[in-house]
This record gives structure tokens, C-alpha cells and sequence, in this order.
């Protein structure tokens, strides 16, 4: 259900906003009360339980960001004393939404407008002649698989970055046998996940190759420095 944001409603801190138990939140800012009337409908019946949250002005729409935790933004790009691309730029500015997804909406299209609007963090760009239960499912879906894939690459980066720490101070603070030991037990770890398999466990793959190449990189610095210091000293 589409609402109006309250003149007095209270200041809301971001930890009191976001939780996983709300529904989504969008924030439509649109200086036509008929296109932002059509994009709440539209968004009703594809997402029936998301909150929309519309304001006409850049002020409203600055407000509202203060006051909410929102997941998706739409941008007119033609408004009133302003553009979309100087909100957008307000928005991915702003500490707790920079991350949020946008969209931005036009009148008609315009390849430049779309293409300075995706250089600003835009997800994407939609006209407003063409704009559709469908075409709207489209966008969303599209933005939706990016940042799903997103986030996943990025906790795949976190989640290597920590195994390689992780394997660093191992392999500075312990001896071979341990570290030999411990790709033994990775290896038995990554076979009971083969013969498990049926029963979906998680792939120990990466892990396994990475803290071996990492075991490995670390035994040839130790051969390496060992030579060094077995080379009898020369004047240079």
C-alpha cells in the first residue's frame, strides 16, 4: 500500500529501521501524482507486500531517506527545479542508502540520460510510455539477479580473504607436519562431502585448493630462504 510520509513523524535511527522481519520498502520521487499513482499500482501487484513510500520534491525525498530504510528507489529525471541525476547523486551519497537499488524513469527515452544514469550507480532506466506490469517485472528481476550475484561474489571475496589470513598465521606459526595434517584433514573433509553429496553438503573445493596453494607458496619462500642462508656470504 502506497503512503504519504507524515509532516511530524519522528526522526528514525537506521539501527531502528531494516530489520529482516519488515517487509521492502520503495521510495518513488516523481513530481506527477499520476505516474507515481501508476507506479504504485504497478508495484502492488507484483510485490504485494512491499511499502511505498512517494514524494514529489527533492526535499520530501531527502526526508524520506532520513525517516526509512529503503530497498529501492525510483527517480523521475525530469523534475521541478531539478534533475534525476542530481537526486541519484544525492542518494548514492548518502551513507546508509548509497547501496540501495535505483531506477531512474523517463518521459522518453534517451540514450545519454540512461547511459550518465548507469555511470552513477543506476541499476536501470525506464521509459515511462513503456512502462508496464511486465516491463517492470522485467527491471526488477534483472536488478534483483545483480545484487543477488553481487553479494555473493563479494562474501565469496570475504569468505577467501579470511581463509588465506586464516592459512597465513597457520603456516607462520606452526611447523610442515601440522600443516601437512591440516590439508589431510581438508582432504577427508572434501571426500565425505563427495560421498554426501545426495544430501546437498557444502563444496569444500576452493577451500581445499587454496590453503594448498597457499601451503605451497609458503614451502617454497621456506626452500628459498633456506638456500639463501646455506650460500656462503660475498662482498658485493
Amino acid at each position: 500500500m502506497p503512503t504519504s510520509l507524515p509532516a511530524d513523524a519522528p526522526a528514525l535511527s537506521p539501527f531502528t529501521v531494516g530489520r529482516l522481519d519488515r517487509p521492502p520498502t520503495a521510495l518513488v520521487l516523481d513530481d506527477s501524482a499520476f505516474d507515481r499513482r501508476r507506479l504504485s499500482r504497478l508495484l502492488d501487484r507484483i510485490c504485494p507486500a512491499i511499502e511505498v513510500i512517494e514524494t514529489s520534491t527533492v526535499a520530501q525525498f531527502e526526508d524520506a531517506l532520513k525517516r526509512n530504510r529503503v530497498e529501492l528507489v525510483f527517480i523521475d529525471y525530469l523534475l521541478a527545479g531539478w534533475t534525476g541525476l542530481a537526486a541519484l547523486d544525492r542518494l548514492m551519497a548518502d551513507p546508509v542508502h548509497g547501496g540501495a537499488t535505483a531506477i531512474m524513469l523517463a518521459g522518453q527515452g534517451d540514450l545519454q540520460i540512461a547511459l550518465q544514469a548507469m555511470r552513477r550507480g543506476c541499476a536501470d532506466y525506464l521509459e515511462k510510455a513503456s512502462l508496464s506490469e511486465e516491463t517492470l517485472t522485467d527491471a526488477l528481476a534483472t536488478t534483483l539477479a545483480r545484487r543477488m550475484l553481487n553479494t555473493a561474489l563479494d562474501a565469496r571475496q570475504v569468505l577467501e580473504t579470511t581463509l588465506q589470513r586464516t592459512a597465513l598465521r597457520q603456516a607462520a606459526a606452526t611447523g610442515a607436519q601440522l600443516r601437512s595434517r591440516t590439508l589431510g584433514a581438508i582432504s577427508a573433509l572434501d571426500d565425505a562431502r563427495i560421498a554426501g553429496a545426495q544430501r546437498g553438503g557444502p563444496s569444500l573445493d576452493r577451500t581445499a585448493d587454496l590453503l594448498r596453494e597457499l601451503a605451497g607458496l609458503v614451502s617454497d619462500l621456506e626452500g628459498q630462504t633456506a638456500r639463501v642462508l646455506r650460500r656462503p656470504a660475498r662482498l658485493i
